[in-house]
């Protein structure tokens, strides 16, 4: 509880299998199937791909002004759409609130933000097109105050349709 471990320290690793079954937070599943509830409060719920030590833990507590990261990239490299030089980017699973926003930007073009649907439409590649790389902007809302905390999330697929323009 702020920032400093309760109770009984224990460990668990596994593997979350997210083909075969569903991820619960705050159940559990008894022997015969039956379920068991978690009575109480879970706030703020993350899930990290190593363990964290307990000075990571405090400082995510007290670094709480920033969601993960205020901006962050995510490069996508070696595409090939062939002769084709425009582009039309989807995000298919994406939460930007709060007024954060995601950019994209191929090669060493201009970022441009992608409209609240998840879309951008229309860019034009300038450079090779048979080896690009496709980088995608997080950006946190800095300019109101107490919400450059959020910045936007991105999971899921990611469609490029190109064409000859």
């Amino acid at each position: 509880m702020d920032g400093q471990e309760l109770g009984v320290n224990s460990t668990v690793s596994a593997t979350i299998n997210t083909l075969n079954r569903k991820l619960y937070i705050g159940s559990y599943l008894l022997i015969g199937g039956a379920v068991g509830l978690f009575n109480g409060s879970i706030d703020e719920v993350m899930i990290f791909n190593t363990s964290l030590t307990a000075q990571q833990i405090l400082d995510i507590y007290n670094n709480q002004s920033v969601r993960f990261v205020s901006a962050g990239e995510m490069l996508f490299q070696n595409n090939n759409i062939g002769v084709n030089n425009t582009i039309n980017i989807t995000l298919n699973a994406y939460e930007n609130t709060l007024n954060s926003i995601i950019q994209a930007k191929v090669n060493n073009g201009n970022y441009v933000n992608f409209t609240n649907g998840g879309t951008l439409t229309d860019y034009l590649i300038s450079g090779d097109t048979t080896n690009f790389n496709l980088t995608l902007r997080l950006v946190a809302n800095t300019t109101q105050l107490n919400q450059s905390f959020y910045s936007p999330l991105l999971a899921g697929n990611i469609s490029i349709l190109s064409y000859l323009s």
